[in-house]
């Protein structure tokens, strides 16, 4: 007995009538007829009572003790087709990888465009947020993988740790960076200079500072922050959080005079105005994970995976060279 002989003895009992059984799945009568003797000749039982001019097909006894089962199958048929359908489609064709597309970047737009060209096949939807919004992206299951950057300082360590830590993580790093740079305006007194020497920093005393929105819950209050004693603060300094996800809107606030924007990855010395300084006394290391669910892994995934870490081999060894 095959599925779709189970199918038209179910549609039989659903329509009682094998007319419109037949076209209700889009068949023949004799199909139907067909399928429900193949079904009643492997039981040993006759599933319907044969319909009359007056009376629509009714199920035997033997039939109607049976009939709820043959439903079940059906159900649990299409299920496992649409269950089977829904992997198929992630294993193959869709991933979504979350990752922070701000200006001082980790070269995520080009690993992943490297992963498009090489896997045509295979749709790459990109979600953007913070630190936290990706590593909850990751564990809730919104996105395959999360190309997360770090701070190496006691709090987000704390967050990395503590928030992902399981046997289920799969975690490397892709590249870091050892710089911090100040991204200053056209005009800015600082505009110019090769390096922001210590002392420089005196002459950002008076500049607001744009931070990630996502530092908020990182502990970088004014009043004890890693930035506040690196530029020798001792009175007020002044901070205002942005969503740094949004590259464009960060350097347009810049090039407005809205601030200075504090960048620990990856910049060009210029961009479009803005002039992206090195800090001298940095002493901290801004590092790239790609962080993925070993249990969520297909062979999409590991593709994606595969080519991040072809990218990172390949970028620091040019780096060290």
């Amino acid at each position: 007995m095959e599925i779709r002989d189970i199918e038209s003895v179910c549609a039989v009992d659903i329509y009682r009538n094998y007319s419109n059984a037949a076209y209700n799945t889009a068949t023949s009568t004799a199909v139907i007829s067909k399928h429900v003797a193949k079904a009643e000749k492997e039981l040993g039982i006759r599933i319907f009572e044969r319909a009359s001019k007056t009376r629509p097909v009714e199920l035997t006894e033997a039939g109607a003790q049976i009939i709820d089962y043959m439903h079940a199958i059906v159900r649990m048929y299409r299920c496992a087709v649409k269950t089977a359908e829904s992997v198929r489609v992630k294993q193959n064709d869709v991933l979504t990888v979350g990752y922070m597309p701000r200006v001082g970047n980790f070269r995520e737009n080009e690993i992943l465009a490297r992963f498009a060209f090489e896997n045509p096949n295979i749709m790459l939807y990109r979600k953007t947020d913070c630190t936290e919004g990706l590593v909850n992206m990751l564990l809730s299951g919104v996105a395959d993988m999360v190309l997360v950057p770090f701070l190496e300082s006691p709090d987000e360590s704390s967050l990395l740790h503590n928030q992902i830590a399981s046997d289920d993580i799969e975690i490397f790093e892709v590249l870091h960076n050892d710089v911090l740079t100040v991204g200053v305006p056209d005009g800015h007194p600082l505009a110019n200079a090769e390096m922001i020497t210590k002392d420089m920093y005196k002459l950002l005393h008076g500049d607001t500072f744009l931070l990630s929105n996502d530092q908020k819950t990182l502990k970088h209050e004014a009043s004890d922050g890693y930035l506040y004693e690196l530029f020798g603060f001792t009175g007020n300094m002044k901070i205002r959080y942005i969503d740094v996800t949004e590259p464009t809107i960060s350097l347009e606030l810049v090039k407005r005079g809205a601030g200075v924007l504090v960048q620990s990855g990856i910049t060009q010395r210029h961009m479009g105005g803005i002039n992206f300084i090195p800090v001298e006394g940095w002493d901290k290391r801004a590092t790239l994970y790609c962080i993925y669910r070993k249990s969520a892994v297909s062979p999409g995934l590991k593709k994606l995976a595969d080519c991040v870490k072809r990218f990172s081999e390949e970028y620091n060894k040019r780096k060290d060279g």
